[in-house]
């Protein structure tokens, strides 16, 4: 299976033994991945310093990585789908919840 060899790759911490990854932990691992990290350093940045460029970017990019998570919740066909039946990805409705949060207050600063 795909998940079988990717999980040991994308997450060398986690092993079968640990059990399955929580959606809170989900949350700590989408925190320090580089697209999380660009997303929540953009929202930040537009809330403290609403300008037009770095607005637009905030929404564009925590738009993207929204798509990015609704597509792993309505889907088991692909392999983020099986990382997530094998365990060493967690549901992704606690991010997906997040990034709403995040889309809301970006695009209700003005």
């Amino acid at each position: 299976m795909v998940a079988d060899a990717l999980c040991p790759r994308l997450r060398p911490d986690w092993s079968p033994t640990d059990g399955a990854v929580g959606a809170l932990a989900e949350v700590g691992y989408f925190a320090t991945h580089p697209v999380g990290v660009a997303a929540l350093v953009l929202a930040a940045l537009s809330l403290l310093r609403p300008t037009p460029l770095v607005r637009y970017a905030a929404l564009v990019v925590v738009s993207f990585a929204l798509l990015g998570e609704v597509e792993t919740l309505f889907s088991n066909i692909t392999v983020a789908g099986q990382l997530y039946s094998e365990g060493c990805r967690g549901a992704p409705w606690a991010t997906g919840a997040l990034l709403i949060a995040l889309l809301g207050a970006v695009a209700w600063r003005n």
